[in-house]
């Protein structure tokens, strides 16, 4: 039946509901369906109204749809115009190369870039890396341009993503940096006279500063910015150059409240302009007798003064209990273990290359030998007790001609004696009357000679000596004896460094000689000849008052040690008819790669050559990283890290090409011949000074290598906070040194005024320093030096020991026990809150992509908690 005309009605008012969220189409179908005789139906128009509303439901589902694409391609959009203006400016840079290219090939006359690459390394590989990314970027573009590369499109023409594309992939450190930075803080301002505050939600950046969040905060409440100011919530004001990041710990609210500033007193107090009125002159105010009295006892006393004014007053007190754990972590990016490692590495392999020229007690042992056998009392008085022309003939009568010449001798049993030895004697012309003139207005009262004071090539005695050549010319060549002619004066070669420089003076190697065959048969010949032309030469007065030097030379081999030592006994001999004894006893090796270590040397000063480019590796990125931070990079070559880096590297490079040149020098047996077959003595000087000189570089790496090593060992926290004190203290006692230097002159100057006379060892500026020195470190042979008969010298002594122990000693003690304690507690007080967990370990220990794989599978490894404050100790 149909219905009636109320019910008529409300389909009709549904109908016209539903057309209301129709499309045209739904309500064309809507007004047939209501002409029809459908329209009379109630059930018929339910069906109708619920078709029109799933049609509207999906059309509705299918516009947020279509609404959640557009949105992912306008983010496209954005990252396509970033990729268009980072190929504009990858284009504007290679246009520029180009440029510059077509400027190179016309100034070289080139005609094509194939003859400039010939030509211009740098452009070569700039080309490469150009066709590189030109390859690059083609391929790219011919997957968009493609049909295959070309992105599925569906039915309303919008491109269709994978979800994998339109995601962002982050490392781990930067994903947590971003989860822990704020995006948004709230700032609280309190009107005056009001109970209720305002809130203001600020978004920030990374870069938003304090004055920017201040300005903006001020602006937006229309208030004067020069009346207001932020402060945390914990009522600490904040610094307007700071960021904003940086005025908030990792779990502090990000809450500020801006508050009015607290205005000045603008009332003066009587106590206080009486302190500014003027103390002195015509308008002079006097104070009364009682405030005169109540302000020197407030004054004295401190009554009326707060605990920060009275601790202001000392000086560094203020700042020594205001201080705080800063949190100090800023030395540690650069302390890599890599770094650790390579100087660990360089230091082990130069002490082994070090133990290995000097092995221990080797050397001692081979000196002490013939330290004892020649100077000590087994066949005439000590050498070091010898000060008369006598005392030397019988030295060397007895003590030489027995050790040297005569086959069961003590240092024959236990060394190889081989070559010549050397008798040399070098002396000067008698002085001109003209250069001499009070000498010679005396010369005719006596035997009194005028001589030169020093031996050199200006006044040495070059004259032929007639009596030794009529006694020796015809024993040369015999019975041991060598082919030199003591006679005549012979130009001798260098005698290596250390031989040259004796008590007064440097001696070269140039004289008159008398050489004598160590290895002649019978030995007995070599041992008469050697007394009688030691008897004749004495008869002549070979060691006359014109002599100044005598030096006995020669070399043995000891099989035990497998080494090689140099001797030269010297006997000075001054214008004052003073004796001065001085023993030279050096041993070495003249090639490395007969002794058992030639192959473990050159593998370690391979390795060590590694390590020592590994070193300038390190300097690169200590430069780098300086110039970085603050774009003067070349300032890391004035630090003291810089500069032992690259002493280690120069020092390194000149032990290695001087070692290179002891693995290819000539053999021991060749030396050993050489000193068979020569006809006079070999001298070995240069040969044993060099190798010695190999092993004192080797030990300077080592101390250089030491200081970088501790260098590095900062990472450790008890390693900083002694470096940091350390480094600190010296920074402020660094203005004492010009006091210290200027005092250590005086006190060199006035030593040697005092005791120039009375002590061999403050005879010159560098010998009283030396002195110095020692007398400040408490040697005891220099202590027991002091005479108690001179009471200047005591008086000195008290005054230097007073003055640089009692004041700049305890100075230094005292400026290092304050810096420590304030890095002690600046660096981390408690040392608990800065111990590193397994996740720090790490980090800093395992390589990038073998620590995220570890801590992939370790997610329960957490940093140790830190404050966010990154103060460093350079702002301490």
């Amino acid at each position: 039946a149909k219905p009636d005309k109320p019910r008529g009605t409300l389909s009709h008012l549904a109908m016209a509901l539903a057309i209301e969220v129709a499309r045209d189409d739904d309500i064309q179908q809507a007004s047939d369906f209501l002409e029809s005789d459908g329209g009379s139906d109630l059930f018929a128009c339910t069906e109708t109204l619920r078709s029109l509303q799933r049609r509207a439901a999906d059309r509705q589902a299918r516009i947020e749809l279509l609404e959640d694409r557009a949105q992912v391609v306008v983010h496209e959009l954005a990252n396509r115009r970033l990729e268009a203006q980072e190929c504009e400016k990858s284009f504007f840079e290679l246009q520029g190369v180009n440029i510059r290219s077509v400027q190179f090939r016309r100034m070289h006359g080139l005609r094509n870039p194939v003859e400039e690459r010939l030509v211009n390394p740098a452009q070569k590989a700039l080309q490469e890396k150009t066709s590189k990314i030109l390859q690059s970027v083609e391929t790219n573009l011919l997957q968009e341009v493609t049909r295959d590369g070309r992105r599925e499109i569906d039915k309303h023409g919008f491109k269709v993503f994978d979800a994998g594309d339109l995601m962002v992939t982050k490392s781990e450190d930067a994903a947590r940096v971003e989860g822990s930075r704020r995006e948004s803080l709230l700032v609280t301002y309190a009107a005056d006279n009001s109970e209720l505050p305002r809130h203001l939600t600020y978004c920030i950046a990374e870069a938003t500063t304090v004055r920017q969040l201040h300005l903006d905060a001020c602006a937006y409440w229309g208030l004067p910015e020069v009346e207001y100011v932020l402060k945390s919530t914990n009522n600490s004001k904040l610094h307007e150059n700071m960021l904003v990041h940086d005025c908030l710990r990792r779990n502090e609210d990000g809450h500020f409240v801006l508050v009015h500033k607290t205005p000045k007193n603008p009332i003066i107090l009587q106590q206080e302009w009486l302190d500014i009125q003027p103390k002195f002159g015509r308008k002079k105010v006097k104070r009364p007798a009682e405030e005169e009295q109540k302000l020197g006892s407030s004054t004295a006393v401190g009554n009326n003064s707060s605990l920060a004014e009275q601790m202001v007053m000392l000086p560094g007190l203020f700042q020594f209990m205001t201080q705080r754990d800063r949190d100090a972590r800023r030395h540690l990016p650069p302390l890599k273990l890599r770094s650790l490692c390579v100087y660990l590495m360089l230091l082990v392999l130069t002490a082994w290359c070090l133990f290995r020229l000097r092995p221990p007690l080797y050397s001692y042992w081979c000196n002490e030998g013939i330290a004892q056998v020649m100077t000590g009392e087994i066949h005439s008085a000590p050498f070091e007790s010898i000060r008369s022309v006598e005392g030397i003939w019988t030295w060397l009568e007895e003590t030489v001609a027995a050790e040297l010449f005569v086959e069961d001798s003590v240092l024959r049993r236990h060394n190889y004696l081989l070559g010549y030895v050397q008798v040399l004697t070098q002396q000067v012309t008698e002085t001109e009357s003209s250069t001499c003139v009070q000498a010679s207005a005396v010369q005719g009262t006596g035997n009194f000679t005028c001589v030169g004071l020093s031996f050199d090539e200006s006044n040495a005695d070059k004259t032929r000596q007639q009596e030794i050549e009529a006694y020796w010319s015809g024993k040369v060549g015999q019975d041991g004896r060598s082919f030199s002619e003591p006679w005549v004066f012979s130009t001798g070669r260098t005698a290596g460094a250390h031989p040259q420089t004796d008590a007064f003076r440097e001696f070269d190697a140039s004289g008159y000689s008398a050489d004598y065959h160590l290895q002649y048969t019978p030995l007995s010949k070599v041992h008469d000849a050697f007394l009688n032309d030691m008897k004749f030469l004495q008869q002549v007065d070979w060691l006359s008052p014109h002599t100044r030097a005598l030096h006995v030379s020669f070399v043995v081999f000891n099989a035990n040690h497998q080494t090689w030592v140099w001797n030269r006994f010297t006997f000075e001999m001054t214008a004052f008819g003073v004796i001065y004894p001085l023993s030279h006893i050096e041993d070495f090796r003249p090639r490395l790669n007969e002794y058992g270590m030639e192959y473990g040397l050159l593998g370690a000063d391979l390795a060590r050559l590694v390590l020592v480019i590994l070193v300038c590796f390190q300097v690169f990125l200590d430069v780098w990283r300086l110039q970085t931070a603050t774009g003067a990079g070349w300032k890391h070559f004035l630090t003291l890290q810089a500069i032992t880096d690259l002493l280690i590297f120069v020092l390194f490079l000149v032990a290695f090409i001087r070692r290179m040149a002891f693995y290819t020098s000539e053999s021991s047996v060749s030396h050993a011949m050489a000193a068979f077959n020569e006809l006079s003595f070999h001298d070995v000087g240069q040969i044993s000074a060099s190798y010695n000189f190999n092993a004192i570089l080797d030990g300077v790496v080592v101390a250089l290598c030491c200081f970088r090593f501790a260098y590095f060992m900062r990472v450790s926290r008890a390693v900083f906070v002694v470096w940091s004190a350390v480094e600190r203290a010296a920074s402020v006692a660094s203005s004492l040194v010009p006091l210290v230097l200027l005092s250590l002159l005086g006190f060199v100057v006035v030593g040697m005024a005092v005791d120039s006379r009375d002590s061999p060892y403050t005879r010159t500026i560098g010998l009283i320093t030396t002195r110095v020195v020692m007398l400040l470190a408490g040697d005891d042979r220099t202590v027991a030096a002091l005479h108690p008969d001179r009471p200047a010298e005591l008086l000195y002594s008290v005054v230097l020991s007073a003055s640089f122990r009692l004041f700049i000693l305890n100075t230094w003690i005292a400026v290092m026990m304050q810096e420590y304690h304030r890095v002690r507690i600046a660096a981390g007080f408690d040392p608990k809150q800065y111990r590193w967990k397994e996740y720090d370990w790490v980090r800093w220990g395992v390589a990038w992509p073998f620590s995220s794989l570890y801590l992939r599978f370790r997610p329960k490894a957490e940093p140790s908690k830190r404050f966010t404050d990154e103060d460093s100790v350079a702002s301490w």
